[in-house]
């Protein structure tokens, strides 16, 4: 008997065309015995099966993981990443920026599931900076998987990453190195607080990659590349390693901060999104095709950003601002969840 089943299109939804989706998507599923299923592209061992067989239409077990209790599954551009219920997490699938969070030798991709070093897997290759490596005692509650890089956060409340770093999407410091296989902790201002959700967003046609971090209060955290503003800031940064927080302006008021408790966030190619506790949608970044879901007449590097209007011009202005929507003509339909594609 099959319950309570999830399914992602491999956060991959949110970096592709959907022409593309069949080349490299993995899917995956939870049943009650708690196994993940994958089909799809498996050029780079995306599926956790034989990398010779480079797609499959058929749903089939991970079986070199049949033996773990998993809790989550996360998908990327090539990349797969599992978390178990003790806190360990598995990886597989490309690793050409070390998105794996291991070494895979001899190659870029690795079709066979290992731990990620720190989170399963013993640490103990040297590392180049500080910001590597998982201090003692952490366990993992969620993941995320990018593009090219990695995310999961803690039942602390804080945030690892790894992979490539080329916009600065790990949000710590690696020196002059593009990427790291090492987890290390993302450097949030101290008060970011209690860390509860994170988000990845990023595109393959420029590998322009950021991330987003949610707090218990309901704050977003956002960093890494900005050429869109996908970031929710000032436009003048087209990067920004150091992890900030996502302003809400006040229409007509300037920019000054708007109250609003975010309770779920998504992150998608160059857009993301933030779901109020009060059921409002909240929108920032591209808007190329409309994905803001509000009215735009300007290039695609720039954002509509007005709350609640239909027919305003966009103000360029690098902030979320609410998705003008009424349910059958009600002032207050409200949505339940949010998802990037």
């Amino acid at each position: 008997e099959k319950v309570g089943t999830m399914r992602l299109a491999l956060q991959a939804q949110l970096f592709f065309l959907p022409f593309l989706l069949r080349l490299c998507c993995v899917e995956c599923q939870f049943e009650r015995v708690q196994e993940a299923i994958t089909w799809g592209g498996n050029s780079l061992g995306e599926l956790g099966r034989d990398y010779t067989i480079l797609k499959s239409i058929s749903p089939a077990a991970v079986s070199a993981i049949h033996q773990y209790d998993v809790k989550m599954v996360a998908a990327g551009y090539s990349h797969a990443l599992v978390l178990l219920t003790d806190g360990r997490v598995l990886s597989w699938g490309g690793n050409q920026c070390g998105q794996l969070g291991r070494r895979t030798t001899g190659s870029s991709f690795a079709s066979v599931p290992d731990f990620v070093l720190g989170l399963g897997k013993n640490d103990t290759i040297a590392k180049p900076e500080a910001s590597d490596g998982v201090p003692p005692g952490i366990k993992v509650v969620g993941i995320t998987a990018s593009y090219c890089h990695s995310l999961a956060y803690t039942d602390d409340g804080r945030v690892l990453s790894w992979g490539s770093n080329y916009f600065g999407q790990l949000g710590r410091d690696l020196g002059e190195r593009e990427y790291s296989i090492w987890p290390g902790l993302v450097a949030l201002p101290a008060y970011a607080g209690f860390i509860i959700q994170t988000a990845a967003g990023g595109c393959n046609s420029d590998k322009a990659s950021f991330s987003l971090a949610l707090s218990i209060d309901g704050q977003i955290f956002s960093w890494g590349a900005n050429d869109k503003r996908q970031l929710g800031r000032s436009f003048s940064l087209r990067q920004d390693q150091t992890p900030r927080l996502v302003m809400f302006p006040v229409l007509g008021s300037g920019p000054v901060v708007k109250t609003v408790d975010i309770k779920k966030i998504a992150a998608g190619g160059h857009f993301a999104m933030g779901l109020s506790q009060d059921g409002k949608v909240y929108t920032w970044g591209t808007n190329s095709t409309g994905q803001l879901g509000r009215f735009y007449k300007t290039s695609d590097r720039e954002s509509c950003l007005l709350p609640n209007n239909a027919t305003a011009s966009c103000s360029g202005t690098p902030a979320p601002a609410e998705l003008p929507y009424a349910s059958d003509g009600a002032e207050d339909g409200m949505f339940v969840d949010i998802d990037c594609g």
